[in-house]
């Protein structure tokens, strides 16, 4: 389940139009890459393998700094990059889809 998330960001990545890449560029920022999971976790690794050759394929090649958010399976990263992270490009997150919630364990959250 975790090669999926991977594989679905390097698709997202890749079917990015031309034309917007063009015009949309990171040159001399820093990117915030967060991962939703804890140090040495499944998640971690995954990320952590994707990320060194991640900053080839954004547009402008930034520099791309990894953040941990461990926290309630992911869920924490995921609401910091909805509420809080940046929404200029800059901000890239990664969690952990891990087994399906079910009903009840969304009543806790």
């Amino acid at each position: 389940m975790i090669w999926f998330a991977a594989i679905a960001a390097l698709v997202g990545l890749a079917v990015l139009p031309a034309a917007a890449s063009a015009q949309f560029t990171l040159k001399g920022k820093t990117v915030n890459f967060y991962i939703g999971g804890g140090v040495g976790g499944a998640i971690d690794i995954v990320a952590r393998t994707f990320m060194p050759h991640m900053a080839r394929h954004l547009p402008g090649e930034p520099n791309v700094v990894s953040s941990n958010m461990p926290g309630n399976g992911g869920i924490q990263g995921a609401q910091y990059m909805f509420n809080v992270a940046a929404k200029d490009g800059a901000a890239i997150g990664m969690v952990n889809a891990g087994p399906v919630i079910d009903q009840g364990d969304c009543m806790n959250l």
